[in-house]
């Protein structure tokens, strides 16, 4: 389930690291293993386009935080978007190991073609092309955006992935995300969640943030 609420998500000092895709169109194309950062603000809002000929059925991302966090904490304060809140994936999930501060994101669910709501991230139209994928008339099928802030807003830089904002998650400069995983096929499942999905948890989302991406260049709107 997921929750909209009007104050932050906290947990022992934690407050709101929110990873959220949402609906974009001014974009770079997203490839397994980039890995992309917050900005200084903890959040950033950077857009993508899928240019792989496929429908992404399921996104994984994984970054390192603080070990022997109480797991009840991570569920409680970090929260990504899911169901009514999520225009792809109709769910997401938050996993923690406790020993490696290993955190993972997954955005997964789908359903199948022609379907409107939650088909996943269809691919850009068609006779378009990674070189016109910001061209008119090249979206906004095929586009969508990562955001790691503290609200709805594209253009929101705040957010909580930062060490100086929570200083009891995160090891000095803040996460390094990593796309690990990015699958195709309707009913794809993350791999961490194969063979024992999670119920999910109660994702509190309130005003939110994006993420800032290390190779790639800034989401851009039209002049």
């Amino acid at each position: 389930m997921l929750l909209l609420c009007g104050g932050a998500a906290r947990a022992n000092g934690i407050i709101d690291p929110q990873m959220k895709i949402l609906a974009d169109e001014f974009s770079d194309a997203i490839v397994q293993g980039m890995t992309f950062q917050p900005n200084g603000n903890g959040g950033g809002v950077f857009g993508f386009f899928n240019a792989t000929g496929q429908t992404i059925t399921e996104l994984t991302f994984e970054t390192m935080i603080k070990p022997n966090i109480n797991p009840q904490d991570i569920a409680a304060a970090f929260v990504c978007n899911q169901g009514n809140f999520n225009p792809f994936f109709l769910l997401c999930s938050v996993d923690y190991n406790v020993a490696s501060g290993r955190l993972t994101i997954a955005f997964w669910g789908t359903n199948p073609a022609p379907a409107i709501e939650h088909p996943g991230i269809l691919p850009l139209p068609l006779n378009c092309t990674a070189a016109t994928a910001n061209d008119p008339g090249c979206g906004p099928q095929g586009h969508f955006a990562l955001s790691l802030s503290d609200s709805f807003d594209l253009d929101d830089p705040n957010g909580g992935w930062s060490a100086l904002k929570n200083p009891d998650a995160f090891l000095p400069g803040g996460p390094t995300f990593t796309l690990t995983e990015m699958q195709f096929t309707y009913g794809a499942v993350p791999t961490l969640t194969a063979n024992a999905v999670p119920e999910p948890a109660t994702f509190v989302l309130m005003s939110g943030a994006l993420a800032g991406l290390g190779w790639l260049r800034r989401r851009r709107r039209p002049n």
